[in-house]
């Protein structure tokens, strides 16, 4: 039989001065937070390590910074001034590191994390949200676990036995959700080239928000794809409705989902989806092993050399340096693509994102050495093979017209 414990009994486990992994995202434990602060006051500041993903965790305001640090491995615009504080600092860290991580020098103390109710063999499942949470609890002295009945269960490497955790706790509340922009004509125009290059058949990965459900709302014309990524929204759904995908179990392979209450509707118990950890999505080997595997990413701008920066804007993290990468890799060694897609311009067509020279202080999210084609809505670049000053020519044509002269500069 399951034993339950009360919030406030599971936070008393979190020893003074602890470092404690909450699970970011869909998988985010709301109904913990609150008990969590309160031991972080009683007992001493702590340090809560988590990838910030959706709405600004309550950890992250401004009355509780004497109480709790943060480090975290994306950044969002909603938390910039917790980053400018110091309150928030970010880990660059490739997703595939993290489990080194855990069980190094980040590992934690306590993990904290959100399941569904256990079966009647005591089985849980973390449901949509997968990706390295297993490698923290793993790591960790103390796991404690919010038990929502409205986390889907579902098929893969989810399931978790209710004697894993330390304290099981009831907290029923809404998933975390993300609404995604419908994705701009420009978008849909990248998408377009993109997708020429994507033959039927192919293992494909996307990640999220506006671009991405771009290139999968054009995928919807290729026949017998896989999907193999980190992260998915809601894109995902119209590409498995639109009859593109491999009618197989596990066509869709991903360790985590974040999007709409109808999104996690699909996900349950959905043998097309097969929850994958971190070990698994982001292993070169694995891709490696995909007849034609290509990554499709998206980026904040580009300069001319090929190397791209999806992670800054003047200085403040938006986002981190994710798994890209490791897709990048993973695709390029299956002998397949590693595509980064943007608009050439902003929103306005007053600034190219086709640069001289990346975003100061520079950070680079992709170097030029990995990165095969370039595409914005006015073509696409294969840089494989291509030298540096050919590259300058080349990108300098995918550019914006309209504000072309600032690519020169």
């Amino acid at each position: 039989m399951t034993t339950y414990s009360t919030p406030a009994k599971a936070l008393a486990a979190v020893p003074p001065r602890a470092r404690v992994y909450v699970e970011g995202g869909t998988g985010h434990p709301l109904s913990l937070i609150p008990d969590l602060l309160g031991r972080a006051r009683e007992a001493g500041p702590l340090e809560i390590v988590t990838s910030i993903n959706g709405p600004v965790p309550s950890y992250c305001l401004p009355e509780e910074e004497a109480y709790v640090r943060v480090k975290s491995f994306r950044g969002t615009p909603q938390v910039r001034a917790a980053l400018l504080s110091g309150q928030v600092d970010i880990v660059p860290a490739h997703l595939s590191a993290l489990p080194r991580l855990f069980h190094g020098p980040l590992r934690p103390d306590v993990a904290v994390v959100q399941v569904s109710p256990p079966d009647s063999g005591g089985w849980c499942s973390l449901g949509a949200s997968l990706l390295y949470h297993r490698s923290a609890m793993e790591a960790a002295a103390v796991v404690i676990a919010e038990v929502n009945p409205r986390m889907p269960r579902t098929f893969g490497e989810s399931m978790v036995h209710a004697s894993c955790f330390t304290h099981l706790v009831v907290g029923e509340h809404e998933l975390v959700t993300e609404t995604t922009a419908d994705p701009t004509d420009r978008e849909l125009q990248v998408a377009e080239r993109i997708v020429e290059l994507v033959p039927d058949g192919t293992t494909v990965q996307v990640g999220i928000g506006g671009f991405a459900t771009a290139v999968m709302r054009c995928l919807a014309k290729r026949r017998n794809l896989r999907v193999h990524a980190g992260l998915l929204s809601d894109g995902v759904m119209e590409l498995a409705r639109s009859g593109a995908l491999v009618d197989e179990n596990g066509a869709i392979t991903s360790g985590g989902f974040i999007g709409s209450a109808e999104l996690y509707e699909f996900v349950a118990d959905n043998r097309q989806v097969a929850m994958r950890r971190v070990e698994y999505t982001h292993s070169l080997e694995v891709m490696r092993d995909e007849p034609y595997f290509v990554s499709i990413n998206s980026t904040l701008e580009v300069d001319l050399t090929g190397q791209a920066n999806a992670e800054s804007i003047k200085g403040v993290s938006v986002s981190g340096p994710g798994g890209a990468l490791d897709f990048m890799r993973g695709a390029s060694a299956s002998g397949g693509l590693a595509i980064l897609g943007l608009v050439a311009s902003s929103r306005d067509r007053t600034r190219s994102r086709i640069v001289e020279a990346l975003n100061a202080p520079i950070v680079v999210s992709a170097p030029r050495t990995d990165v095969d084609v370039v595409v914005t809505e006015f073509g696409a670049v294969d840089l494989r093979g291509m030298p540096l000053r050919e590259r300058v020519t080349a990108l300098r044509a995918v550019s914006d017209p309209a504000v072309r002269s600032g690519s020169d500069a």
